[in-house]
């Protein structure tokens, strides 16, 4: 356990689940990010980063890690926080004490410094690197109130007000990323790239929801895309066709044919 749940552990209700679903009654889901499945050995996870490289993805992951935070902001019901403890601690308890405060679910996603991150700095600064990753975009904060949604005001906050930095400081500190560099450097360029491009564009989009408000984005019905898969190929597919139409600004619910079977 990390020291930022050992510092939350005074909020209750907390269950401390990878795949839990969104639900309409009063729970606080707390999901620490570590972007791997870091308990098992590190392999490879939906929320591991392109170009990181983990077991069963010697050569880097190679498409973008999926959004769990957005993917509750769909539902419009459900109170969202991503919080960074080392970013921004007053952000971090607010997140906590609006999500009591909130008649319904919520889920918080906390970036987790990892031992399989392979930082160079061997996590003697883990409160530095958590701040690191908000103010380069790769992981911004921000919080999703549909209590202010009712009050007819924009439900969603960015804390992250600007970048100060590229996501090269992430990069050089993490030898997930670096170990590609070493092995293949033309196709580190490339995921370093696509990973940068990303980053901009996640931002922009979540300027654009402080400025109009996430719902205003777009005005049609939310895109529904339904998938069957054995071997999770077609699952990515799934998840990579829902963050590009979430890039353009379409709000999409991703769903498991599995569920009906």
């Amino acid at each position: 356990m990390g020291l930022a749940e050992e510092a939350l552990l005074v909020w209750r209700p907390l269950i401390y689940k990878e795949g839990s679903r969104a639900q309409s009654r009063k729970d606080i889901h707390f999901h620490h990010t570590a972007e791997c499945y870091a308990n098992t050995g590190g392999q490879k996870s939906k929320a591991t980063p392109i170009g990181a490289v983990a077991k069963f993805a010697t050569k880097g992951h190679e498409v973008e890690k999926k959004n769990l935070a957005e993917m509750a902001m769909d539902y419009g019901t459900v109170y969202v926080a991503s919080v960074s403890m080392g970013a921004n601690y007053d952000q971090t308890l607010k997140a906590f004490s609006e999500a009591e405060d909130y008649d319904g679910c919520s889920v918080i996603v906390a970036y987790s410094p990892c031992i399989e991150h392979k930082n160079l700095d061997a996590m003697t600064h883990t409160m530095q690197h958590q701040a690191t990753v908000a103010a380069s975009g790769y992981f911004p904060i921000y919080r999703y109130n549909p209590m202010l949604k009712r009050m007819g005001k924009n439900p969603f906050v960015l804390d992250t007000k600007k970048l100060t930095m590229g996501v090269d400081a992430v990069l050089d500190n993490e030898m997930r990323f670096g170990a590609l560099k070493k092995r293949d450097a033309d196709l580190y360029k490339k995921y370093r790239s696509e990973l940068d491009a990303w980053v901009r564009e996640r931002y922009s989009k979540y300027q654009r929801w402080a400025a109009l408000g996430h719902e205003d984005i777009s005005n049609g019905v939310p895109l529904t895309l339904l998938y069957g898969t054995e071997t999770g190929t077609t699952e990515a597919l799934a998840y990579r066709v829902a963050e590009l139409a979430r890039q353009r600004g379409y709000a999409v619910r991703s769903w498991s044919a599995m569920r009906w079977t």
